[in-house]
């Protein structure tokens, strides 16, 4: 583009200024010939642009040398500056160190190789947020549920020691815990399901053979933690096989003398089975395939133990009420 031509400039160099400002070229007298010579059309026609308007009286003189041109839908460097309100060159070199230093700051951290001093590796994990030691981070547990901190307490050691950001860790164990949550709650609405489905066919057998089952984890040395953990390990459907097996162990010590609707009778008198159990905890060997869960030798050993019980039950109540 070619601006009107204004004879107070001829002769005089092509500045900086006026390059950024559109003018390009001046002619030799410092104006058109009346034939509009240059610029086609009568000297300083319609198709001659204005130049760009000058800056507002209470703007600073050295904005004049911004462009006024908008850049699309952002304002032009001259606008952009003045709404910053910088009073001098100075103000603005100061304003832009000072956001130099900020983004400084904010640099990307070095990592420091193997050799790097323990001051060097001690700054870094500061600066990516690792905590002064593993009380630092958050294992945060839903209001009344419980964890095995046995699995989840390490976790913090852990993270301490390969320097895990705090901000990562509790991020990672919030997730962790929700799916352990969502996964808990699966399995016991599975649990559910399959127990109603298996007292279902029992009919007006259930109690009966709740009972049954119950006596049948008993004998066979099951308590109620380790046939839930059963239950877990089968997967779907454990917990009606477990409730099916438990109910066939409890049949079979029903063989023993166990007469549905009676009370507990082994076949056994309570002093006897004290005697028996007494017999049987002196032998050593006896004593070994009890602790290692043999199936005759556990249930022999529930049976005595059902007895003396019961029998220690009954004599309790009989002195409460006497």
């Amino acid at each position: 583009m070619i601006y009107n031509r204004r004879p107070a400039l001829a002769g005089i160099r092509i500045t900086a200024a006026e390059r950024r400002m559109g003018r390009l070229m001046r002619a030799p007298d410092g104006h058109g010939d009346d034939d509009g010579g240059g610029g086609g059309g009568d000297g300083g026609g319609d198709d001659l642009a204005d130049p760009p308007a000058d800056p507002p009286a209470d703007t600073p003189p050295w904005y004049g040398d911004l462009s006024a041109d908008a850049k699309g839908s952002a304002p032009s460097d001259r606008d952009w500056m003045t709404g910053k309100g910088f009073t001098d060159p100075a103000a603005m070199v100061q304003g832009y160190r000072a956001l130099e230093t900020k983004l400084g700051e904010r640099k990307g951290i070095e990592i420091p190789g193997d050799d790097a001093t323990d001051e060097a590796k001690a700054a870094y994990r500061a600066a990516i947020g690792v905590p002064d030691s593993a009380e630092g981070y958050a294992v945060n547990i839903p209001e009344g549920w419980e964890a095995d901190m046995a699995i989840l307490g390490p976790l913090s050691q852990d993270a301490h020691e390969i320097g895990a950001p705090k901000a990562v860790f509790d991020a990672l164990a919030e997730k962790m815990i929700s799916r352990f949550v969502v996964a808990h709650n699966a399995l016991v609405t599975q649990h559910d399901s399959e127990r109603a489905a298996v007292e279902a066919g029992w009919g007006g057998q259930k109690a009966h053979n709740l009972e049954l089952y119950r006596r049948g984890m008993v004998a066979f040395g099951f308590t109620a933690e380790e046939a839930e953990k059963m239950q877990v390990a089968l997967g779907e459907g454990g917990t009606r096989k477990m409730m099916e097996a438990g109910l066939k162990l409890g049949q079979l010590s029903n063989e023993d003398g166990f007469i549905p609707g009676s009370r507990r009778d082994f076949g056994i008198t309570p002093d006897a089975a004290r005697i028996k159990l007494a017999e049987r905890e002196k032998d050593r060997e006896w004593v070994a395939r009890l602790q290692a869960k043999d199936p005759a030798t556990v249930a022999e050993h529930a049976r005595l133990v059902a007895v003396t019980s019961e029998d220690d039950e009954r004599k309790a109540r009989e002195a409460r009420a006497a």
